[in-house]
């Protein structure tokens, strides 16, 4: 389950970038960290790097 909710936010991210973003800043810290990492996939490093500091728990 956490890896298709992940799948399903990567596929939004294709088509807006910048909102699957600042969605996961808002909601990252109260997700499973698989789903995040899956989502966070086709980001640059530097921004997967940012992403997951600023969303732990």
């Amino acid at each position: 389950m956490q890896k298709g909710n992940g799948w399903l936010l990567r596929q939004c991210g294709k088509a807006d970038a910048r909102r699957l973003e600042a969605w996961l800043l808002r909601h990252g810290p109260d997700m499973p960290r698989t789903t995040l990492r899956y989502a966070i996939e086709r980001f640059p490093p530097a921004t997967r790097k940012r992403l997951l500091s600023a969303t732990k728990s």
